[in-house]
């Protein structure tokens, strides 16, 4: 919130630090000097906005695979994922929403 005369503003997006922090992330040392690793329970917005899962809207594939995941999270089988291996989890999603946006497009230009 900001404060300006007789005005306040608020902003309706998230700091970095609130984003990592819901995302669960943790800058953990690697055990070579000074380096370090990201983990986390969840896939950052940056990792999420490039996956096959971001078309725009929540979709039942998105409510899947996060109803997946919080289960395995309560049920303690899940691990904190860097985001090379978030990377992988979320990168089968690219072809089934490629496809898919491919079929949409020819429905298209057949309608049109």
């Amino acid at each position: 919130m900001s404060h300006h005369a007789s005005h306040q503003y608020l902003f309706d997006t998230l700091t970095q630090e609130e984003i990592e922090m819901l995302c669960g992330l943790y800058h953990v040392g690697t055990g070579g000097g000074d380096q370090t690793t990201t983990l986390s329970w969840w896939p950052t917005p940056s990792l999420w906005s490039t996956s096959g899962l971001d078309v725009g809207y929540w979709t039942h594939s998105a409510e899947k695979m996060f109803q997946s995941r919080l289960t395995a999270i309560r049920e303690g089988r899940a691990k904190l994922l860097t985001t090379r291996k978030w990377k992988g989890e979320l990168s089968f999603y690219k072809n089934q929403t490629r496809k898919f946006i491919s079929a949409v497009e020819k429905q298209c230009v057949t309608l049109l």
